[in-house]
């Protein structure tokens, strides 16, 4: 963990207030609430990492989860059943590129706080809706996501923005 100052401690901070906050109902279905992933993006001078981001929320509220394999959706899977089973946030160090397949699971999260994922876990369609408690923040390095991110809308997947 690095050494952040007070301002970029309370950037962040009240960020992730915005982003508990942010709760709307949904068009869709009756007494269903959505909630907005945040994301992250960390300036080329930035000396602030997802570990600095988890260690602003209270402890036990957040689980880390390093995405650093293109083709390993199934660990951010079972890391998001894990978070959202306890009513954490779910902080993902995105480390590298999105695969298709964690692309569409994002995107249904971002659209309907929900998502289906075939062929996971010995089941043929696999669906988790995302509890009101839990959160998922996406942390990236501004370069990286210049340079590697494939998905030519990935911001667009995302309400509100923090650049830090």
């Amino acid at each position: 963990m690095t050494k952040i100052t007070s301002e970029i401690t309370q950037k962040i901070k009240h960020y992730l207030e915005v982003i508990e906050k942010m709760v709307y109902p949904d068009q869709h279905e009756r007494n269903n609430t959505l909630a907005d992933m945040g994301l992250i993006i960390f300036e080329p001078n930035s000396q602030v990492n997802a570990l600095d981001v988890q260690s602003i929320l209270p402890e036990g509220k957040s689980v880390l989860y390093k995405m650093d394999n293109f083709y390993d959706y199934e660990t951010f899977v079972s890391k998001l059943i894990e978070a959202n089973k306890s009513n954490q946030w779910l902080i993902v160090d995105c480390l590298d590129d999105f695969s298709p397949t964690t692309i569409g699971i994002i995107k249904q999260i971002g659209e309907m706080n929900k998502f289906t994922v075939l062929n996971f876990r010995n089941e043929n369609s696999f669906q988790l809706k995302i509890n009101p408690e839990t959160r998922i923040i996406f942390c990236i390095n501004s370069d990286f996501l210049e340079e590697k991110i494939s998905y030519p809308y990935f911001l667009n997947i995302f309400g509100a923005i923090l650049r830090i």
